[in-house]
């Protein structure tokens, strides 16, 4: 385990600023300021904006990175890329803002570009400097002492590993196509992430890696994801949340995991899509006020490939539920663990059991499935029961005077099946005990099946109740 200056602060925190410009945090890492970063550079060719934001730098800025960071690409690749540029730019901005741009995204540096580069490395960085290569986007080891608002796209990876933030950090309208790392990355103020997409790497790209890490990245001020879309397996293991953590829109393709992970301030998962695996919570310290979706169409759907390892972490989730006493995400997570389960069942009398469970009660949580399945057991049977008390009662029922008959036939057929639907009444014996003396024996056998279904299924009926209504 690493050794801390001061054992009371966080690891990423920093505790002395060197005379050679060298910030030193409290695990012992050395991080070097932005302004000397190659990369940080590349993106501030025109200048930082320390006024605020800027969009007429910011534009002159981000032309001459995206012909950079996509010079490498082959022509075809270019061209889909800025196809899909321009795709996203319809979807995310207003039609007029940044038109002007999209011819120049994505095309090669030209001779003056190069040199107005060469110029501000050497100017910021070292005296002879050659421009980086586009493959891995290193922002490791480095201090941000301003605002660190990102807006860039990059194909290869990015890798913010022991990063410390020291005001607010917004990432927006970015995506990355490699792996990518906050390893061990510290935010001391807002972290905001919206509409940002960690994509799957196509084999065409340069680039390297299949994961987003947030390890043991420390988030000091609120952490907003909103609008992410991460394709790639993601970790937040070890992760600290001392504020708000709100994943709203955000959509997981891929395992993620917030293993041994704290959340210390609200927690918003409410609105969060995770597509093929569920979210693993295991070891970790949850806020009192976390909310989860306890609707289905942001879960995965239960497969054979996926249910063992969701059915795990879909009884953490329910452990969770029930530690926040939240019964209705407590009940919606155990349906869930038992769709997972009834796929996982190897005999088929055990599959079908619980598979019945769900389909007529929503295992226990349904109270329209089972009060639907009592009324056609008790009108079923009343049908057949008609011509007990009335054997030609199909043949008159549109004689002109057979309204009374019909009607006593009637309110006889649907008694004498409620009685036998709730049998432990005691109705049949006391109203219809004749009426049993000389009923065929389908009339019998009926009866039976009605009043066994009905114990069961007055049961299903109560236990939704109970649960519906959070009755303990």
């Amino acid at each position: 385990m690493t050794k801390l200056h001061d054992p009371d602060l966080p690891p990423g925190e920093i505790v002395e600023k060197r005379e050679d410009g060298i910030w030193v945090r409290n695990d012992g890492v050395e991080l070097s300021p932005a302004e000397k970063n190659p990369y940080y550079i590349l993106a501030t060719v025109f200048g930082e904006d320390d006024r605020g934001f800027d969009q007429k730098l910011d534009d002159l800025n981000a032309e001459i990175w995206n012909s950079w960071a996509y010079s490498e690409l082959d022509k075809k690749i270019n061209a889909e890329a800025a196809k899909e540029a321009k795709r996203n730019w319809q979807k995310w901005f207003r039609a007029d803002q940044k038109a002007a741009l999209i011819p120049f995204w994505y095309r090669p540096l030209t001779d003056e570009q190069r040199e107005r580069i060469r110029e501000v490395l050497a100017d910021r960085w070292v005296d002879d400097p050659v421009i980086p290569v586009p493959g891995t986007l290193d922002f490791s080891n480095t201090y941000f002492e301003k605002d660190f608002i990102w807006k860039r796209g990059f194909p290869g990876r990015a890798v913010f590993s022991n990063t410390y933030f020291a005001r607010s950090a917004f990432f927006k309208d970015v995506k990355i196509l490699g792996a990518t790392y906050f390893t061990n990355a510290h935010f001391a103020g807002e972290a905001g992430f919206k509409r940002v997409e960690l994509a799957e790497n196509p084999s065409s790209f340069r680039s390297s890696g299949s994961h987003v890490s947030f390890q043991q990245t420390y988030f000091g001020g609120p952490a907003k994801f909103f609008g992410v879309r991460i394709q790639r397996s993601t970790s937040f293991r070890k992760a600290r949340f001392l504020n708000e953590a709100d994943f709203s829109g955000s959509v997981f393709s891929r395992e993620v995991e917030f293993d041994d992970t704290e959340f210390l301030g609200r927690t918003h998962f409410a609105e969060t899509r995770f597509e093929k695996h569920v979210p693993t919570f295991f070891q970790n310290r949850m806020h009192d006020n976390t909310a989860f979706s306890a609707r289905p169409s942001y879960w995965p759907k239960a497969t054979r490939a996926n249910a063992t390892a969701n059915k795990n972490a879909y009884r953490r989730l329910r452990q969770i539920s029930a530690a926040h006493h939240n019964p209705e995400n407590e009940h919606f997570f155990l349906r869930q663990e038992m769709a997972c389960d009834a796929l996982l069942k190897e005999d088929w009398l055990g599959r079908f059991i619980v598979r019945a469970f769900g389909l007529v009660s929503r295992y226990g949580y349904s109270v329209a499935r089972p009060g639907l399945v009592l009324i056609l057991l008790w009108l079923g049977p009343a049908i057949h029961y008609l011509t007990v008390f009335k054997p030609d009662f199909w043949a008159t029922l549109l004689a002109p005077t057979s309204n009374a008959a019909h009607g006593d036939a009637l309110g006889r057929a649907a008694g004498f099946s409620f009685s036998n639907l709730f049998s432990f009444f005691g109705l049949g014996r006391r109203h219809f005990g004749d009426v049993w003396s000389t009923a065929p024996d389908m009339v019998h056998f009926i009866g039976g099946v009605q009043s066994v279904l009905g114990y069961v299924f007055l049961f299903f009926l109560g236990l939704g109740l109970r649960n519906r209504f959070r009755l303990r």
